[in-house]
């Protein structure tokens, strides 16, 4: 059969008004069926929606009778395995021959309406401007992945990032850089969609109840198995069912199995793609956030949102960076209904990395998640469909960080995917025992029920709104930027007064006139000036590897890191500036061990610095001394005067140091307030790192140095540390007193830090040297680069947008 670009044009034109296309079964042996959604739409809309972007059309030759091409009136020949939608994503076309049966286009499933108001925000992009896509960064090829612009922003995209469409009444940038106008169909990228949805609520589907759920747990737990087992569980009713129809596999999977022979075998499922890799053992398969979602039988639109492993064998930066993306991704969404942390039954105790992990991740939700968090065990056959061991160890660990999440029937779901597994295997045509079968039915049937009570208690949970979440993130950096500036400048200020009172008992003790005292009437101060590091460095802190240098001419000394145990250290994930820090074990100085093999210390003992903080003695002119001289005052006069001016900045110097005090407890009270779990307390740590540093002075020079400074440091962390206590106090026994603290709070409480007289321009140098530093570090950090799976590299059988219907 062929068809001419005419005649194609004719049909579209002779439809009716009122398109519609109706669900279209194809049924095959063991009752499979290939479903299209319905669209009503007016015929106008569909047919700019079928031919979008087809600018030129000459001929369409061979059009396989084994293909279905989605006119309105004629459907001819239609395969029961094959799709062939059109061409929509084609924006000049010549000649389409010979279509193969394996690709899928789909329809234009999310038409949004563009108001009148709206029109395009930015210009068309040259072709040769971009060498990948603009929103997930894969390179451009001619074969798999071509260049696409979205009609809204004008920017180059790759196709799967290009599926959702709408209706302009309004302006829409060309090619030529000019606008059309006109109601039609246009293309339009993932960012401009959501960017849309997020300001017209309007359109959400009226009596559709959505319910977003984040999917969290170990490298290896099977979420993505319980994905792909979901999709099969709302679509059959059985096991006997499932292997009589066509299995749905969302995420590629890859399993060894052992048939009726006692062989392995190894059982490869869906089509692979960068963001799952099958063939890397040991590491997470799924390589980003990805959501896929379900049409329910009672209106109900289920989006699992499938998230990268924790505790991955790239280590701790990678969980690290999964976590900043994890909150990246689902700040597109409104609300979360439910928080799924899966857990594998019958471990005796928890790994330590995933333990830091819970804690990690607890201390980035806000506190209202709670009652929305669940523990999903997989594995669960061999405990007889119970949590087995792991429950006792889970207990435990969540008394220890009292989070208040409770673990009952109505939070505790045992599933044993497995039976997805052997479904997979079967109609690969691996051969098991009748018994098998009658195990792996059981089990579908236990883990299908556990999940409709998941989606169930999920539909009467409050929903979560994830800008609190998002809100808390913000604020959380916010403190743990300033953490170690504040803990520095506490220090210095402690050494500033310290330098003041020796001046002023210096000057009491002094009978010699202003003539010979004029040289030495200005206020002593020590400033701190930092150099950034061009690469990131590995030190040692310890006494022993340490040199204790005077500041200037004044008897107060620093402390100079001049071991270098790793001069260009690009190790990922490891905190900067702090001390006691276990990412640092896989530095390279460490070489897996618990001792530097460059200077023999301790790795605790090791910090990760991108600046080095230097102490600049400066002799402050005191205008106040020098009009007094200047007017010849007597000498006891200026005298006096002098010391009251240094009695002023002590006082002034132990104002500011009281404010940043209460500042970092009121941080770490919203934190505490805010978060399920508060992260590590930074401000305690820097606190210490500081105090052993004055220790190490001392020990140099015990003589002279001024106990003072020592004394106040020990004095602010004791106090800071019991008004945390009464905190913790206050809040287990929901104390009334303690005032709730907003995000906006701790914005103004950082620009109050700024605006400290002595101090401020300081603080504000640190932190702004701080993210710099982490940025330079950032782009020295090496990229390892996986290369595409050997498996297919065609897309993906199933878009995970893609509806399913129970």
């Amino acid at each position: 059969m062929q068809i001419t670009g005419a005649e194609y044009s004719n049909q579209l034109e002779s439809a009716s008004d009122e398109t519609s296309i109706e669900f279209i079964s194809v049924h095959e042996p063991y009752e499979t069926s290939i479903e299209f959604i319905s669209v009503h739409e007016p015929h106008e809309i569909f047919q700019s929606t079928l031919t979008e972007n087809i600018e030129t059309v000459e001929n369409i030759h061979d059009i396989s009778s084994t293909e279905i091409i989605g006119t309105v009136e004629n459907i001819h020949d239609i395969s029961s395995t094959e799709i062939i939608e059109p061409a929509e994503n084609i924006e000049t076309v010549e000649n389409i021959h010979d279509l193969s049966s394996t690709e899928i286009i789909e329809p234009a499933e999310n038409i949004h309406d563009i108001s009148s108001t709206e029109s395009f925000e930015g210009k068309w992009e040259n072709d040769e401007d971009a060498k990948e896509c603009r929103r997930c960064q894969k390179p451009f090829n001619a074969l798999l992945r071509r260049r696409h612009h979205c009609r809204r922003c004008g920017q180059l995209v790759c196709y799967e990032c290009s599926k959702e469409r709408t209706i302009s009444r309004d302006q829409i940038v060309t090619q030529s850089g000019n606008g059309k106008t006109g109601k039609s169909s246009h293309r339009i990228c993932t960012s401009c969609y959501d960017l849309m949805n997020a300001d017209h609520p309007e359109h959400v589907k009226p009596g559709v109840t959505e319910l977003n759920i984040l999917l969290l747990g170990e490298t290896g737990v099977g979420k993505s198995t319980f994905i792909n087992a979901f999709a099969n569980y709302i679509k059959f009713k059985n096991l006997d069912e499932a292997v009589r129809g066509k299995m749905d596999t969302l995420i590629p999977s890859m399993f060894t199995i052992m048939d009726a022979y006692s062989e392995q075998k190894t059982v490869v499922v869906g089509q692979t793609d960068e963001n799952e890799l099958v063939t890397n053992k040991g590491m997470s398969c799924t390589q980003g956030c990805r959501s896929y979602k379900f049409r329910m039988d009672d209106n109900t639109e289920v989006r699992f949102i499938d998230t990268p492993g924790i505790g991955d064998t790239k280590g701790l930066s990678s969980d690290e960076k999964n976590f900043e993306n994890i909150l990246k991704y689902i700040n597109q969404f409104d609300h979360l209904n439910g928080i799924c942390i899966f857990l594998k039954s019958n471990s005796t105790r928890l790994t330590i990395m995933f333990r830091f992990c819970i804690q990690e991740l607890l201390s980035h939700l806000h506190k209202d998640t709670r009652n929305n968090i669940v523990f999903c065990f997989t594995n669960c056959r061999g405990t007889f469909y119970g949590p087995g061991d792991t429950l006792p160890a889970l207990n435990e660990q969540l008394l220890k960080t009292d989070v208040g999440i409770k673990t009952d029937q109505s939070t505790l779901y045992c599933f044993d995917n497995e039976a997805f597994k052997f479904l997979a295997a079967f109609k690969q045509r691996i051969t098991f025992e009748e018994t098998i079968k009658k195990i792996y039915a059981e089990s579908w049937k236990v883990s299908a029920d556990a999940s409709d009570r998941l989606i169930q208690y999920f539909k009467s949970c409050t929903p979560h709104n994830i800008k609190d979440t998002i809100s808390l993130n913000n604020a959380r950096q916010i403190v743990m930027d300033l953490s170690k500036p504040l803990a520095e400048v506490c220090q210095n200020i402690q050494i500033n007064i310290a330098l003041a009172d020796e001046k002023k008992e210096e000057i009491k003790r002094c009978d010699s006139v202003i003539a010979d005292l004029k040289d030495k009437l200005y206020i002593p101060q020590i400033d701190l000036r930092l150099i950034q590091l061009n690469y990131p460095r590995t030190v040692c802190t310890s006494a022993s590897c340490v040199k204790v240098l005077t500041v200037g001419e004044t008897k107060m000394q620093k402390i100079d890191y001049v071991t270098h145990c790793h001069k260009r250290c690009y190790l990922q994930g490891v905190e900067f500036n702090v001390i006691n820090n276990k990412a640092l074990l896989g530095c390279r100085a460490m070489r897996r061990t618990n001792n530097c093999q460059v200077c023999g210390c301790s790795w605790n003992n090791h910090m990760h610095i991108t600046y080095e903080n230097e102490q600049v003695s400066v002799d402050k002119v005191d205008e106040n001394i020098k009009l007094l001289i200047n007017e010849k005052q007597s000498d006891q006069i200026i005298k006096e005067e002098y010391i009251i001016d240094l009695e002023n900045r002590i006082s002034q110097l132990k104002e500011e140091k009281r404010i940043i005090n209460n500042i970092m407890i009121t941080f770490a009270l919203f934190l505490r307030q805010n978060a399920i779990a508060p992260f590590n307390d930074a401000y305690i740590d820097y606190l210490d790192h500081f105090i052993n540093e004055e220790k190490i002075k001392k020990g140099a020079n015990p003589t002279t140095y001024n106990n003072d400074v020592l004394n106040e440091l020990e004095t602010s962390r004791r106090e800071y540390v019991e008004k945390m206590e009464t905190i913790k106090d206050a809040i287990v026994t929901d104390n009334s007193s303690l005032t709730p603290i907003s995000p906006e709070e701790i914005n103004n409480l950082e620009n109050q830090l700024y605006h400290l007289t002595i101090s401020g321009q300081t603080l504000q140098m640190m932190k702004d040297e701080t993210k710099r530093g982490y940025i330079n570090a950032i782009n020295y950090h090496e990229i390892l680069h996986n290369s595409t799976s050997r498996f297919s590299i065609m897309q993906k059988m199933f878009s995970p947008s893609k509806l399913y219907k129970r």
